[in-house]
């Protein structure tokens, strides 16, 4: 069986959606794979049956079981935990380091009483406690809230994400002692570095370090971070696989030649595990860690590294440990990036190289040039596929297009290398030798402002970047459709040696090609008349509908009357919270409305109209 992993992956993840968005029992899943696989024995054809192999639907139907009962189990435990919002008295353990607040310090715990064993908790308090203390605590639970509006911010679904039930409200706590593991003196490890660039960097680059070599990004401030991802390179802020080949990079040029290439991938394994443990386990730098331990245990047993086995493995191994991050933004951004990279990048880069209208106006020039800079059109090709697999997540979290993002991240390319590699080698020579780490630390502050003002610069062309609406599921499972058959088709007709299958398929596209050609003024009509059609039910009179958004303490009113007009009636305001950018437009895009006809404000209080 080919790549059983993969499929195992399929199923899995299949569970895990019935399990979260279907109400009906996994068995069902069971009658519909038996009775397609019926249908297709009636077939004579042998291609349709190697695609769905018994082999293959097994496997499929036992993970997707598994997965299916985890979700039910896991779902479960949180509701039981939602019940007792009342006084709780829980022994717990520090697992993270101080978050400053407002008003309090926050901390992550992993509960060890017998009741709740390992669950994990945010515990709110004023108290200064620090990573391993083992502590008896008595406060009362918080749980999360849910979307307070359309398609808003569901704080609940987050927290679980990170498997984290919801927060305790401390008001005694009573130290028991001390657990000093592994994980202890990893933290150790972080805080020394942290330390380390904390005095080393000035304080226009020291958050920015700190998130591109830690991924603590709690001191980068609101402005830096709008600008960022405006500039289509907030990736480069929290660590990613990016990061993590540079690591890798540095660890071979610095031991391969020292102790061999067999020590040097398992001195490589080691470092790896360490620093997935000082940054705190972000999803990006798991999935680049199991990816590069999966490739260099192949090396060790002289099996070929197969790219969709490790996506498929690290990506399983995640949904394990916590099968809700199918919805975390970060779970997405990685893999789906990841994938436009191996896999869309060639169809890219062959086709950027191919381009005819081009060699008809510049001739055998082009073919030199792209000889000449096969490393730039790499570098291109690399870009827009990321983003063509990560363009939906983008509509989705950020509502927001920006076309400058080929040329910010070449820019973006030419400096993180130095950044990283030049900000792990300053880090271990600062514990030898101060002074050299700081005189380091200076050279290293010209590329990181270089960083600060390709992204200040880029936002300030607001006709780079375009405001559109949250898509809909359908557009966008079609979109992704779409990119699949055209790479499918794309890498069949280029590919020398083809399969019967492969040969099957390409033959019934080229057959319907032929047909689109020969009714191509039929289907252009067609399409005519279901755009004429969609905005006729457009602009047809509907019902009044009438939302009132939840924008905290304060009032805003959406009134969309029949002929289709949107009047806005208040927006709501806080003191130390931007409403209009951080709710109120998110909730009309998500509504579909990019234009307000008629805004109206009943007066002029904070709570009101507010804006800033």
């Amino acid at each position: 069986m080919n790549r059983p992993i993969f499929i195992l992956l399929i199923g899995y993840i299949i569970g895990i959606i019935w399990g979260l968005y279907l109400k009906t029992d996994i068995i069902l899943l069971y009658l519909v794979f038996s009775i397609i696989y019926f249908i297709i024995n009636f077939f004579k054809s042998s291609n349709i049956k190697d695609i769905f192999k018994i082999n293959y639907i097994i496997l499929i139907l036992i993970s997707s079981f598994i997965s299916y009962n985890i979700i039910q189990k896991s779902n479960f435990k949180y509701d039981n935990l939602y019940i007792d919002k009342e006084e709780m008295k829980l022994d717990v353990i520090i697992i993270s380091n101080k978050k400053e607040k407002e008003y309090y310090n926050r901390y992550k715990v992993k509960v060890i009483t017998k009741k709740y064993y390992d669950t994990y908790l945010y515990i709110t308090t004023k108290n200064e406690l620090k990573f391993g203390d083992i502590l008896q605590i008595e406060g009362k639970y918080d749980e999360p809230q849910i979307a307070r509006n359309y398609k808003g911010f569901n704080y609940k679904e987050y927290l679980k994400t990170l498997k984290i039930y919801g927060t305790l409200k401390v008001n005694k706590i009573d130290k028991i002692g001390v657990q000093k593991d592994i994980f202890y003196y990893f933290n150790k490890i972080y805080l020394k570095i942290k330390d380390n660039l904390e005095k080393t960097y000035n304080e226009h680059t020291q958050a920015i370090i700190l998130g591109i070599l830690l991924g603590n990004t709690e001191q980068i401030d609101e402005e830096t971070r709008n600008d960022f991802s405006q500039s289509s390179i907030s990736h480069v802020l929290a660590i990613s696989g990016l990061h993590v080949s540079y690591i890798i990079y540095l660890i071979e040029i610095s031991s391969q030649n020292l102790v061999g290439i067999k020590k040097s991938r398992i001195i490589q394994i080691i470092i790896l595990i360490i620093y997935m443990s000082i940054t705190g386990y972000s999803l990006s730098v798991i999935r680049a860690c199991i990816m590069s331990a999966v490739s260099n245990l192949a090396f060790f047993f002289r099996r070929k590294s197969d790219t969709i086995t490790n996506i498929s493995l690290s990506a399983l191994i995640i949904l394990i440990w916590n099968p809700f991050c199918i919805y975390s933004t970060s779970f997405l951004f990685t893999y789906l990036g990841t994938i436009g990279v191996v896999f869309l990048r060639p169809i890219i880069e062959d086709i950027i190289i191919n381009i005819k209208s081009l060699y008809k106006l510049f001739g055998e020039k082009y073919k030199i040039f792209c000889q000449k800079n096969i490393k730039l059109i790499e570098a291109v090709s690399v870009a827009i596929s990321a983003q063509i697999m990560t363009l939906p997540v983008i509509l989705v979290k950020y509502n927001m297009i920006s076309v400058s993002f080929i040329i910010t991240n070449l820019l973006v390319n030419v400096v993180i290398g130095i950044i990283v590699i030049g900000g792990f080698i300053q880090v271990i020579i600062t514990f030898f030798s101060q002074k050299i780490g700081i005189a380091i630390a200076k050279i290293i502050q010209i590329p990181i402002m270089g960083l600060i003002g390709i992204s200040k610069i880029s936002s300030l062309f607001p006709f780079f970047i375009f405001k559109v609406k949250t898509p809909k599921l359908y557009q966008i499972l079609i979109y992704y459709l779409l990119v699949l058959i055209f790479s499918y088709i794309y890498n069949v007709s280029v590919c020398t040696e083809k399969s019967i299958t492969q040969i099957f398929i390409l033959r019934k596209y080229n057959k319907l090609k032929k047909q689109l050609i020969i009714f191509q003024r039929q289907i252009i009509a067609g399409f005519i008349v279901i755009i004429i059609v969609v905005e006729i039910i457009k602009i047809a009179p509907k019902e009044l509908k009438i939302y009132f958004v939840d924008v905290g303490q304060g009032d805003c009113c959406l009134i969309i009357t029949p002929k289709n007009k949107n009047i806005l009636i208040d927006g709501g305001g806080q003191r130390n919270f931007d409403v209009g950018t951080n709710t109120l437009v998110p909730y009309l895009l998500n509504r579909g409305i990019l234009k307000i006809d008629y805004c109206i404000i009943s007066h002029f209080d904070q709570d009101h109209c507010r804006t800033v």
